[in-house]
């Protein structure tokens, strides 16, 4: 978490949201975690110049088994792997939302990517919306903020002893969970959706 504050003047912001965590399949490697989302935004500061506060969205964790946590503000945690012969196919955790405030209200935000899970990468982070996985690995649709979850924190994903839900990424909304698939080749179905990203045109 950072506070700042900037004299009068031109200031453009970026913001990058957190990634998602990777997927393990038989103990390796085998998908990427969501990249988060990228905004922008120029503002103009006038007088004695105005305080800010942000928070730099963490990448979410991978590991072999699960749960893995979701990364700092707002990322979901994965499920486990509670296979019974063996516990080495876990998804990964949701990216973390980026963004600045001031005081308490977010002024721009920058999506957190979701888990990967099985063989499917991530959802990236989305713009107004989120993302989430179509009907196969690695292809992604939009998903509105009104089926998004409100207040910001992806949610985690579900238990399996096959492939476990990833973490959803966090956002202006989060992401939602899915379920848990049987086979890499589905991954998809376990893929949770990414966080929603958000600039105020009030300041920017």
């Amino acid at each position: 978490n950072y506070s700042f504050t900037l004299k009068a003047g031109l200031y453009t912001f970026h913001l990058y949201g957190g990634q998602g965590g990777d997927a393990y399949g038989d103990g390796k490697i085998k998908a990427y975690g969501g990249k988060g989302a990228y905004t922008k935004g120029t503002m103009t500061i006038t007088g004695k110049g105005m305080s800010f506060f942000g928070l730099v969205g963490g990448q979410g964790s991978r590991g072999k088994v699960g749960p893995n946590p979701g990364g700092y503000n707002g990322g979901g945690s994965s499920g486990k792997d509670t296979g019974v012969i063996s516990r080495d196919d876990a998804s990964g955790g949701g990216g973390g939302a980026t963004d600045i405030r001031i005081k308490s209200v977010r002024i721009m935000v920058a999506g957190g990517g979701s888990g990967a899970a099985g063989g499917c990468n991530g959802a990236p982070g989305g713009d107004e919306d989120g993302r989430a996985t179509g009907g196969s690995n690695n292809q992604y649709v939009i998903v509105p903020n009104s089926n998004l979850v409100y207040g910001g924190f992806g949610e985690s994903g579900v238990s399996a002893d096959r492939i476990p839900g990833s973490g959803a990424g966090g956002g202006y909304y989060g992401g939602r969970r899915r379920e848990w698939a049987g086979y890499e080749s589905t991954g998809y179905k376990a893929v949770a959706g990414s966080g929603s990203s958000y600039i105020n045109t009030n300041y920017f």
